[in-house]
C-alpha cells in the first residue's frame, strides 16, 4: 500500500444520528484549526462477498492506517502503515468558505518513502433546526467540496517521482454533513458518517463508516 489515499470523503452522506452539543455559532466555527485527533473507521462489502475493514487513527503528529481485507473465499490479509503528519489543519471563514490541508509521509522498511499532500476547498453553512430529524440549530454543518488537489511524492531508494491529481466539483455533487458533538472553549469535536452503494452489472457494492475529528484553535 505504497500510495495511501486517506480521508476519502466523496461518498454520498446520509442524515446522522442525534447528538448533544454546546451551542455553536458562525463566529465560533470560523477560525483556523489544528486537527489534534482523528478516528476513521470504515467498512466495504463487494458484490462478490469480499469485505474490507479500514481504519485511520491520528494523534500526536502520527497516523496509523490498518486495512484488513477478506476475499470471497474467506482468506484474510492485514496491511498496516504508519506515517508522520507535518500538517493537518482546517480553515473555516465567516464568508462561507473553508479549506483543509494535510501532509503525511510514510517510511517503509526497505528505505522507500511515500508522501501525500492534500488540499480541499469549498463552501459551508449551518443546516436549520429540524424537529422531524431531532437536531438543533447550528448542530449540523454542510461542507461542500469545490476543489481538491493531491500531490504524491514517491521515493524508491534511488529515484523520486511526483504525480498530481486535481478535481473540481459543481453544485451539490460532493457534500458532507458534519454533526457538532462538542464546542467548548477553543476546542471543537465533530463527526461525519456515510453510507453509500454502487450497483453495476455484477451486483451492488456497499460502503459505510464514520470519522470523528477533534480540533483546537491555532
Amino acid at each position: 500500500m505504497k500510495k495511501v489515499i486517506v480521508l476519502a470523503l466523496s461518498a454520498t452522506f446520509l442524515a446522522l444520528g442525534v447528538s448533544s452539543c454546546k451551542k455553536t455559532t458562525k463566529r465560533k466555527l470560523s477560525n483556523d484549526w489544528n486537527v489534534v485527533k482523528m478516528d476513521f473507521n470504515g467498512e466495504s462489502l463487494d458484490a462478490d462477498g469480499s469485505r474490507s475493514n479500514y481504519s485511520e487513527v491520528y494523534s500526536g503528529n502520527s497516523i496509523t492506517i490498518t486495512d484488513q481485507s477478506t476475499n470471497a473465499n474467506g482468506n484474510t490479509s492485514v496491511d498496516i502503515e504508519n506515517g508522520a503528519v507535518s500538517e493537518f489543519t482546517f480553515t473555516i471563514d465567516k464568508d462561507g468558505t473553508w479549506k483543509r490541508n494535510r501532509d503525511v509521509k510514510y517510511i517503509y522498511s526497505d528505505g522507500s518513502t511515500s508522501q501525500q499532500i492534500d488540499e480541499n476547498k469549498g463552501t459551508w453553512y449551518f443546516l436549520g433546526k429540524n424537529k422531524g430529524e431531532k437536531f438543533k440549530k447550528n448542530e449540523k454543518v454542510l461542507f461542500y467540496t469545490n476543489e481538491s488537489s493531491s500531490r504524491y511524492i514517491d521515493f524508491d531508494g534511488v529515484t523520486t517521482t511526483t504525480s498530481l491529481n486535481n478535481n473540481t466539483y459543481k453544485g451539490s455533487e460532493d457534500g458532507d454533513i458534519f454533526t457538532v458533538l462538542e464546542s467548548k472553549g477553543k476546542k471543537l469535536t465533530f463527526e461525519v458518517s456515510f453510507n453509500a452503494t454502487d450497483t453495476g452489472m455484477w451486483g451492488t457494492d456497499k460502503w459505510s463508516g464514520k470519522i470523528v475529528y477533534e480540533l483546537e484553535q491555532k
